[in-house]
C-alpha cells in the first residue's frame, strides 16, 4: 500500500477476483498485527498485575463512562456476566475499582476507578498512546482522519454510541 493512495477521499469498489480478495487478506492481516503492536507493551503490564487485555477494557469502560453500571459494562464490553464477575472481583479485590449501590434501587451498582485503578489505567493509556502518537506523527493529519474513519465505519452502528470521541480534530 502506497502512502500517496491513503487518504484520497475516493470510494472503492472492488469486484469478485483474486485482486480483491487479496486487498482483504492484506486488511485483515494488517489490523491483527497492528493489533499486537498496540498492545504488547501495555499486555506486559497489565500481566505484571496478573490482568490481561478485559481487565483493561473494564477500567477504560468505567473510566470514560462516569458512574457505569454492571449492565452498563455488559453492553459496553459485549461479555458474559460470569466474565465481568471475574474481572470486577479482580479488579475491586486489588483496590482498583470500588462499587456502590444505587441509593434509589440497591440492585443496581456503580463502579467507579479508584486513584490507584486510575493510575494503572493511564499508564497502560499511555503505552498504547505512545505507539499511535509515533505512527500518526509519521503519517500526518490528513492520513489519520481516514484512517479514524475506516475504523469507525469498522464499528456497528448500534454501538457507536459508546465511542468517547468524535472523528474531529
Amino acid at each position: 500500500m502506497q502512502h500517496d493512495s491513503i487518504g484520497t477521499g475516493d470510494k472503492v469498489k472492488f469486484s469478485e477476483g483474486e485482486r480483491a480478495d487479496q486487498v482483504f487478506v492484506l486488511a485483515s492481516e494488517l489490523v491483527y498485527f497492528a493489533q499486537k503492536s498496540v498492545t504488547k507493551e501495555a499486555d506486559l503490564c497489565l500481566a505484571e498485575y496478573g490482568y490481561g487485555r478485559a481487565h483493561y477494557r473494564a477500567m477504560h469502560m468505567i473510566r470514560h463512562h462516569h458512574a457505569a453500571t454492571t449492565s452498563d459494562l455488559l453492553k459496553l464490553l459485549k461479555i458474559k456476566a460470569a466474565s465481568l464477575n471475574r474481572v470486577m472481583r479482580e479488579l475491586i479485590r486489588d483496590g482498583h475499582v470500588v462499587q456502590e449501590n444505587n441509593s434509589d434501587d440497591r440492585r443496581v451498582r456503580h463502579h467507579y476507578l479508584t486513584v490507584k485503578g486510575s493510575e494503572l489505567q493511564q499508564r497502560v493509556f499511555d503505552l498504547q498512546k505512545r505507539v499511535f502518537a509515533h505512527v500518526f506523527e509519521e503519517s500526518g493529519r490528513a492520513s489519520v482522519q481516514e484512517f479514524l474513519k475506516v475504523l469507525y465505519l469498522l464499528v456497528p452502528e448500534e454501538e457507536r454510541e459508546f465511542l468517547s470521541g468524535n472523528l474531529s480534530f
